[in-house]
């Protein structure tokens, strides 16, 4: 055949058309441009990623496809460059400069494409390096100047076409990475959100009089999916007369992995005398991960807008909300009155605040200790935050086929959980989670072949949410 069906790598999934025009441009697969392959986790199961992200990826593979040459893309996909290839160096720039931008800008994100930098390879840096030899100096493969100056031709060569590249694209907010993006974070006064470390209240029964000095260790049970998750007291305490006394407690280490169920925390690392019992009586929670560069970017974005004001506006009650920590707040005006205002606040993982979350943000806002700090605007008299309220969803599932060779329902259930959350910002901006928004993300997990029936709190309806309600994970089921 003349034509290849498919592109020289292996594609797992296809980008179709519907996809291109979709203004939020859904998921993609992770692709790493250095080694020319798709990027995969310890099961070497493709990895996922959406946004900005998935828009790169996707220009990167328009612009790497000949078009015609792949048939399971549409014709308006990929470049021309076979035409390119027998025009001088001048003509043929132009012409990679037209084929380019026509292929880019078939996205209909894509606002625009300029900039163009040319370079050319190392064998083209060599032999202009040859070229300058004077004319009795040996310049044939294999003599002395040739092949000594072979590496140079080679390293200048990487250096024009990948470390100048990256360093001009971390000079821009919207392609940086990393300590790169946190430098550009500096310039608007703005710093990444470092990972969390989950708090809550742990209940220690025994002997009155029994001391438990500050940094006393409690912890979960170790299982086969993970070690034990440790906790310590934040101050000296004493079991009262009573027997029982309640403790607060911080995650030893930060993360999502310190958030805990209630009836988890039962154990002590160093063994105590007088100590009856161990329990926590509700969820640790406020764990969170370290802000990921597309949220922190789009902080920094929302800063250099000129539409940023400090006015007191609902924009501005959330931004005031996300610098404290919280992954997301509802703003409910005058709610006792005129003049005040209350934010229901979620932490970054979507789940109602902690006290520690919802003092941080009161505190930023209103800055009781530095009036001059404040920037709660004088109308306002007074600001309340709170905890939100989350409506619990429950999924089931049954008739469930899947490759059981590759992947297993544990492995499956995990990742709707991780798809499922990126669907409630637009469901809580819309006060309903739509059951035809959830259902598919099952379908688009790898492995999974079919299921009989897909329900949402036992049926197949939406559900609605209430001005001040968040959607939160229940159980899931699938069978």
């Amino acid at each position: 055949m003349s034509q290849k069906l498919y592109p020289t790598f292996d594609v797992p999934e296809v980008i179709n058309e519907e996809a291109q025009i979709d203004k939020e441009y859904h998921r993609s697969m992770k692709w790493d441009p250095e080694k020319g392959d798709f990027v995969r986790d310890g099961s070497n199961r493709v990895l996922e990623c959406d946004g900005r992200e998935a828009f790169m990826i996707w220009c990167f593979k328009a612009a790497q496809t000949e078009r015609y040459q792949c048939l399971a893309y549409p014709r308006s996909i990929g470049t021309e460059m076979e035409s390119v290839k027998d025009n001088d160096r001048d003509v043929a720039q132009s012409m990679v400069e037209r084929t380019i931008t026509e292929a880019l800008k078939v996205n209909p994100r894509t606002e625009y494409v300029r900039n163009f930098e040319f370079t050319w390879d190392a064998d083209d840096i060599h032999r202009r390096m040859m070229a300058e030899l004077p004319d009795d100096i040996d310049d044939m493969p294999g003599g002395f100047p040739y092949d000594m100056t072979r590496p140079t031709a080679i390293e200048k060569s990487e250096l024009i076409n990948f470390h100048l590249l990256r360093a001009l694209m971390i000079a821009y907010p919207q392609y940086a990475w990393d300590e790169w993006l946190d430098l550009h974070g500096q310039q608007v006064h703005l710093t990444r959100h470092e990972a969390a470390h989950a708090t809550g209240v742990v209940t220690v029964t025994g002997s009155a009089g029994t001391e438990l000095p500050a940094g006393t260790v409690f912890c979960t049970t170790a299982t086969n999916d993970g070690p034990s998750i440790e906790f310590q007291s934040d101050a000296d305490a004493a079991i009262p007369e009573g027997g029982s006394i309640d403790i607060n407690v911080t995650a030893v280490e930060a993360g999502t992995n310190s958030n805990v169920k209630a009836d988890t925390v039962i154990l002590l690392m160093k063994p105590i005398n007088n100590i009856t019992s161990i329990t926590n009586k509700d969820g640790i929670t406020g764990g969170t991960e370290r802000e990921t560069d597309d949220d922190f970017y789009d902080r920094i974005a929302v800063e250099y807008s000129n539409s940023m004001t400090y006015l007191g506006n609902d924009t501005d009650y959330k931004r005031w909300a996300k610098e404290a920590g919280a992954g997301d707040c509802i703003v409910d005006p005058a709610w006792k009155g005129p003049g005040t205002v209350r934010l229901v606040l979620v932490d970054g993982n979507g789940q109602p605040a902690n006290k520690e979350l919802i003092d941080a943000v009161f505190n930023h806002i209103v800055s009781p200790a530095d009036r001059a700090a404040r920037l709660l605007p004088t109308g306002c008299a007074e600001l309340t935050c709170a905890a939100a309220t989350t409506v619990s969803v429950n999924y089931t599932c049954t008739g469930l086929i899947y490759d059981s060779e590759h992947t297993s329902i544990e492995e499956i259930t995990a990742q709707f959980e991780a798809l499922v959350k990126t669907k409630y910002e637009e469901a809580k901006a819309n006060n309903v989670l739509r059951y035809n928004d959830i259902r598919p993300l099952l379908a688009d997990i790898s492995g999974v072949t079919d299921f009989s029936e897909f329900m949402m709190n036992g049926s197949m309806n939406n559900i609605t949410l209430a001005n001040i309600e968040y959607p939160a994970t229940g159980t899931v089921k699938f069978s």
